[in-house]
């Protein structure tokens, strides 16, 4: 009895194409794992220049070109759907209560709240809001609020 063996095994080949693959992962992920566990001690350290923003973890991220453009769009069309509902919120919230609020993007933003019906366009008052602070909105001088006080 011989047993015969094939010189191109598919079993073996396969085998072998898996064990290559899971040592590149292996070492990819001890690569990574030594990046993080130093960011890691430099923050329990105290270090002011050590971060961990979503750029240092490149060694954690594999993705190809055409994933990354895949999450791209998602995320562009995310954007865009979250601007369609807040729109349609604030709309709905000037339709049900007659004001339209209007938020500055800055550190402390500043709210302009319009009724729909102001005698003139720039009738309206204007709050700015410290949400830090206990009563975090306080009311700011305007002609609109000086000409209520009259």
């Amino acid at each position: 009895e011989k047993v015969v063996h094939m010189t191109m095994n598919p079993e073996r080949v396969l085998r072998n194409g898996r064990s290559n693959s899971m040592e590149e992962e292996i070492k990819r992920l001890k690569r990574a794992n030594a990046v993080l566990t130093e960011k890691f001690n430099d923050l329990i350290a105290g270090n002011p220049t050590a971060t961990l923003q979503a750029d240092n973890f490149s060694p954690l991220t594999s993705t190809s070109g055409s994933n990354q453009q895949d999450l791209g769009k998602r995320h562009e069309r995310l954007k865009e759907l979250f601007k369609q509902k807040t729109k349609a919120f604030r709309e709905a919230v000037y339709l049900l209560t007659g004001f339209m609020i209007d938020m500055t993007q800055d550190q402390n933003p500043q709210l302009r709240v319009r009724s729909m019906f102001a005698e003139r366009e720039d009738d309206h008052l204007l709050f700015k809001w410290q949400p830090d602070v206990e009563g975090g909105l306080h009311l700011l001088e305007t002609d609109f609020c000086s000409r209520i006080d009259e």
